[in-house]
């Protein structure tokens, strides 16, 4: 065996220095599969980066918090984040609400609405004092059925209104004059021609900066002006053996005489057992049998409130001691200024129809345009009645009665939902909690409307301002 001759069984060992000098040298180290192998790894090094130190990072910033402004998907949560999962039937929708009540139709259009609160009110036991229930509470609020002089909603109710101007004042008159004349004049007959008592807007557009106010503010630092807004669902009245109900909102500051502009381009009356109600505002003193009825619905408060009010003859049937059927009552609005509107539905069916037109600006009291409520607003259920809204017919009157509620929903457009009471567009929670020790402390409970040009006087030592906090919270709970 020797190393320079070739061996009979190596034809791949064939040593030529000489010959192959050239190639034994190496060649580019820039080759295809040079490339495939250096890329391979840089992928599988940032594959492994991305994995423990990129993922965390974007989800850290990218992943959207999700808001406590509204409701998701059906049953959702509530405006603080609660209630989002708790045992037994309550979430935002009732488990007995059937399927095919999930969507409604729009009453304008053909669009879809979906459910995003219902209470079928099936479970037999459940109580409504505070606590007990998640959604209900059987409050004590200041009631015309006694009376009362509790702190009231005076300052916030029922003004709609997000000017600057002589509409958030008290009385809608300039301090230390008798301006704008109509405001003094063109009022309420019964009060010397004066059109309102109203103490002022106490959550102004007018708010000075730095002044408690619970917001938002805009880009040049002037405030939205915040108030409690009342639209009602119905009030019942009954006139020479029938039944019908007022289809209403509230509105202030006041048009001159309480005259809305209820031209037929502002409203719409769907069919002929609907009529505008004559009652605009200011005091009703006829005391026939029919106006009396429709004094029923405010009594003497006009220069407290003006309204807008369809007046419907109800499915005659649906009453406790008739068949006791049910009638479905409800409203559907869309709040704001351009083209916004509250519809009515009685027994079903649309009854009639206000639009933002008819509380346009009023150059006779130099107010401006009033929205149609753009405030979260409470859903509030009561039976009560009072000679302060008007006759009673004691002797023919069967007691007790009651009223049934059969269910409550709430629908809303899929693309629009928002649920609760602290929105962002129209903050609440921080500012009420901010005076949370007044509003729940008992002296509260004795504050006594004195005059009507100062709304709340208070004994038991609780500050005016910190009593103006729990008329905003009273206020929002006196809605819908």
């Amino acid at each position: 065996m020797q190393l320079n001759v070739p061996e009979p069984d190596d034809d791949l060992h064939n040593p030529a220095p000489n010959r192959d000098r050239q190639s034994d040298k190496g060649g580019s180290v820039f080759t295809a599969r040079g490339f495939a192998n250096l890329g391979c790894l840089f992928i599988l090094g940032a594959a492994i980066i991305m994995l423990f130190a990129g993922f965390p990072i974007l989800t850290h910033f990218l992943t959207k918090t999700q808001t406590t402004q509204g409701g998701f998907n059906l049953g959702g949560i509530n405006a603080t984040g609660q209630i989002a999962d708790i045992p037994g039937n309550w979430g935002l929708i009732d488990r007995d609400t059937p399927k095919s009540a999930y969507t409604k139709k729009n009453y304008h259009s053909n669009d879809e609405w979906v459910l995003v609160f219902s209470d079928e009110f099936n479970l037999d036991g459940r109580t409504f004092y505070p606590g007990d229930d998640p959604y209900w509470e059987a409050v004590d609020l200041h009631y015309w059925g006694t009376v009362r002089s509790d702190a009231q909603v005076f300052r916030g109710w029922p003004y709609t209104y997000d000017h600057c101007d002589v509409g958030t004042l008290p009385n809608q008159t300039y301090p230390g004059t008798q301006l704008p004349l109509l405001a003094v004049t063109q009022g309420d007959k019964g009060n010397g021609g004066e059109l309102s008592f109203l103490p002022g807007q106490r959550l102004s557009a007018c708010t000075c900066p730095g002044e408690s106010h619970p917001g938002p503010v805009r880009a040049d630092g002037s405030y939205v002006g915040r108030a409690s807004p009342e639209i009602d669902i119905f009030e019942a009245i009954v006139a020479d053996g029938v039944g019908q109900v007022s289809l209403s909102s509230q509105w202030a500051p006041f048009n001159a005489m309480y005259d809305w502009f209820n031209t037929t381009d502002n409203y719409e009356i769907y069919n002929p057992n609907t009529v505008l109600n004559e009652y605009k505002g200011g005091g009703c003193h006829i005391l026939t049998s029919t106006l009396r009825a429709r004094k029923v619905l405010t009594g003497s408060a006009g220069v407290f409130q003006q309204t807008t009010s369809g007046l419907a003859l109800t499915n005659q049937d649906c009453y406790e001691r008739v068949t006791g059927c049910y009638a479905i009552f409800g409203f559907q609005y869309k709040p704001g200024f351009d083209n916004a509107y509250i519809s009515w539905i009685n027994d079903g069916k649309l009854s009639w129809t206000v639009r933002s037109g008819g509380l346009k600006a009023d150059a006779r009291v130099e107010i401006f345009d009033r929205p149609v409520p753009q405030e979260p607003m409470y859903i509030i259920a009561n039976l009560g009645f009072s000679l302060n809204f008007g006759g009673i017919d004691f002797e023919n009157i069967k007691l007790p009665a009651t009223m049934s509620v059969d269910y409550i929903r709430v629908y809303q457009p899929a693309d629009a939902q928002n649920i609760g009471c602290d929105p962002k567009e129209f903050p609440t929670a921080a500012y009420i909690n901010t005076c949370v020790f007044s509003i729940l402390s008992p002296p509260v409970a004795r504050a006594q409307l004195t005059d009507r040009h100062d709304a709340l006087q208070v004994q038991g030592g609780i500050h005016k301002r910190e009593l103006d906090a729990l008329v905003r919270l009273q206020a929002a709970m006196a809605q819908e």
